[in-house]
């Protein structure tokens, strides 16, 4: 497998900084059972908003200098606050979609011209984004879509909307990619990389094969025969790949990291990997091809471990974080640390 993707990270110069493991314990933050507590995460500077849609008193969370802090939060009825996350003018906006108002902040819910509203996202220059079953709203102006939207990506000054069924569409301002070759339901689409043409591309989750594409070409990333998740796929291969995506060179090695949920991953046959368990996965560009380097499961039945990612980072630590909303926990899974030559 190659693309120009690979060119891009796979000659980029490396810096002199060392990152090793983190000496402390890895941390592990939970909430109320059963409030589906990292449902949703998003990462802002050195802080991650983590959102709990079940809790009806404080559907948000944050962490700040590794401490865990309930956002107030005005809401007068259980309307599944969280459900979906974005930033608006620097403050966390909720989707709740059992809501008459659906979208709002921590003091103030947002004038949409629609209660319909899907996805919510802004761009660099302040329009908003809002996107409908059959059409995306940019800036006031309306866009019909070629059919029933199921979720939407944003990547610079653009963005991207998945299509429900099959075969996959997704639509951009520019143009609609089809991929005739899809036969399996997605539904989540995420940013990839650009290109080193600049070109944009995207990650395509939700199915059983790990897949991104720009959208004239679609890439499999195939998994290794030693993989927990490729033994137990025989027995349930329905394991919603690539439903959570993080990317970053998050080692310092000058070689791309790629993070990757399967939430319902987990067949149930297999005595250490419980019935949609979930997986999460650590992927490294390496050789022009993405290579699984290591994997984890969840421990317990529906914990959806790999629902969400997200990554904390700070001038001297960087940490990928892993919702299991069916528990109510989030999990740091990778954490490092610079250290001096």
């Amino acid at each position: 497998m190659f693309s120009l993707l690979t060119l891009l990270f796979g000659c980029k110069d490396r810096s002199q900084t060392n990152w090793e493991l983190c000496t402390e314990d890895l941390a592990t933050y939970t909430d109320t059972e059963e409030t589906e507590f990292g449902f949703r995460m998003l990462s802002e500077g050195k802080e991650v908003y983590i959102t709990a849609p079940s809790n009806c008193t404080s559907p948000l969370h944050k962490i700040s200098n590794n401490e865990l802090v309930s956002q107030s939060w005005s809401t007068d009825a259980c309307t599944r606050w969280g459900q979906e996350i974005t930033l608006k003018d620097g403050l966390p906006v909720l989707f709740g979609p059992l809501s008459d108002t659906r979208w709002q902040n921590s003091t103030d819910t947002l004038e949409l011209s629609s209660t319909n509203v899907r996805r919510l996202d802004t761009l660099p220059d302040g329009r908003l984004v809002q996107l409908f079953t059959n059409t995306v709203k940019i800036g006031g102006i309306e866009h019909p879509l070629p059919a029933t939207s199921i979720d939407m990506a944003r990547y610079g000054s653009d963005i991207a909307v998945l299509m429900r069924g099959t075969p996959t569409q997704v639509w951009t301002l520019n143009a609609t990619f089809v991929f005739n070759d899809t036969t399996n339901l997605l539904n989540r689409i995420h940013p990839f990389a650009p290109a080193l043409t600049g070109k944009p591309q995207w990650v395509l989750g939700g199915g059983p094969d790990l897949l991104y594409t720009d959208g004239y070409t679609l890439y499999t990333v195939e998994l290794p025969d030693w993989s927990r998740l490729k033994q137990d796929m025989v027995n349930h291969p329905h394991v919603s790949m690539g439903y959570a995506s993080a990317l970053m060179d998050i080692d310092n090695d000058g070689q791309m990291d790629w993070f990757v949920g399967a939430p319902t991953a987990g067949s149930g046959q297999d005595s250490n990997f419980a019935e949609h368990a979930g997986w999460v996965g650590w992927f490294e560009l390496r050789n022009h091809e993405w290579i699984l380097q290591q994997e984890w499961t969840g421990t317990k039945e529906f914990e959806h471990f790999g629902w969400s990612l997200a990554l904390q980072q700070s001038e001297s630590k960087r940490s990928i974080l892993v919702g299991a909303p069916g528990v109510s926990t989030v999990t740091e899974t990778v954490c490092v640390q610079q250290v001096d030559k």
